[in-house]
This record gives structure tokens, sequence and C-alpha cells, in this order.
């Protein structure tokens, strides 16, 4: 029964993420970050990436059911995303992506990192893909590491969506130079999903 009280909107978003959790549907939104959230009115528990990872952890235990992760994410850190992709690979139980509304940059490797065949993406759903970056300072000796270091991001980064998508290194890379925005379908062609959702049926009985 839904809550019906001054914090409604807050109780009853808990509660219906609650139901959701409960039938192996969970949810990636906001900046990834390897921090729970803080949001009241938009429980961490539920979307961030190391909340997200616990839940795997959780549902992974209790059966090999698919567990359906719905992104709608800009992106985040490089940790956070392979955190996941890692655990999302390891897992017993088969991980279905939905893509919503946004999914960009570090989010991009996520949705596609889905069970080949299960990697939806709603119609109105746009990807993007661009260079990861960095700020670099300190010294001479300082900057030379940090350069290093955002350089195995960026081959990280550019690798595993070459694995992902099965498109070439130089597609890849020539796709994150600048930022490179696609629709859904686009999306589809490049290999970072498999369909689109035609009915919201589909989201839930994959």
């Amino acid at each position: 029964m839904l809550v019906q009280d001054k914090n409604f909107r807050q109780n009853n978003l808990r509660f219906l993420r609650q139901l959701f959790f409960e039938n192996r549907v969970l949810y990636l939104e906001h900046q990834m970050s390897s921090a729970y959230l803080n949001n009241p009115t938009m429980p961490g528990w539920t979307a961030s990436v190391p909340a997200v990872i616990d839940q795997i952890f959780y549902l992974d235990a209790l059966s090999n059911e698919p567990i359906k992760l719905v992104v709608d994410s800009g992106g985040g850190t490089t940790a956070a995303f392979m955190n996941l992709i890692d655990v999302m690979s390891v897992a017993r139980s088969p991980i279905y992506t939905i893509g919503r509304g946004l999914v960009a940059s570090a989010a991009v490797p996520i949705l596609a990192a889905g069970e080949l065949g299960h990697r939806l993406m709603f119609p109105n759903t746009v990807s993007m893909l661009h260079m990861p970056f960095g700020h670099l300072e300190g010294d001479a000796d300082a900057i030379q590491a940090q350069a290093a270091e955002f350089n195995r991001i960026k081959n990280l980064y550019a690798n595993t969506l070459v694995r992902l998508t099965g498109r070439s290194e130089a597609e890849i890379k020539s796709a994150m130079t600048g930022e490179t925005y696609m629709t859904a379908k686009q999306s589809i062609d490049f290999g970072l999903a498999d369909k689109l959702v035609t009915n919201l049926g589909e989201v839930f009985s994959l």
C-alpha cells in the first residue's frame, strides 16, 4: 500500500524501488562514483555504483535468475564503471541492461556489458561517447605520472568498448574524438545495445 503523508514522494519512491529490487530490477542513475549517493528524494542505495554492486551480490546469491539493470547516467569515474563491469562479468545471474534517458561517457560500457541479446534501449534514449578527461597538476614528475595514468584509462575505456561492441579500435577511438551522440537506433547499429523497447512488458519479461 502506498504511503500518503507529508513525505509522500520520498516514501513512495523508496517503496516502489524496493518492489523493483525484490523483482530483480536495479537502477543506475546520476553521476557514477565509488561512493554512495546521499539524496533523500532519490535514495542512494538504489542508484549508486556501490549500491548496485551490493544488490547484484545479494540477488546473485539468492538465485541465478536474470537481473535487469536500468541505466540512466551521464557517466562518472573509470574506477566506478570498471568495478561494476567486473562484477557483471562474474555474476552467475545474467545481467540484462536497459538504457533510458541519457547513457553517456562511463555509463556507455555498462549498457554494452549486458547479456548479449538482452541489451535494450528506449526509443528516445541517447548515448554519448567521448575521450575520458582529467586535470593535470603538480610538478613535472607528477604531471608525467598523471598523463601516463590518463593514457591507461583512455586505452582501458576504448579496449573495453572494442570487446563489447565488436568495433575496431580505430572506430572506437574515432567515436571518442570530441563528443559523439547517437540515437538509440544508431547505438544499436554501433553495437552498444541489441534492440529497442517497444512495450514495457519487454522490460519486465526479459
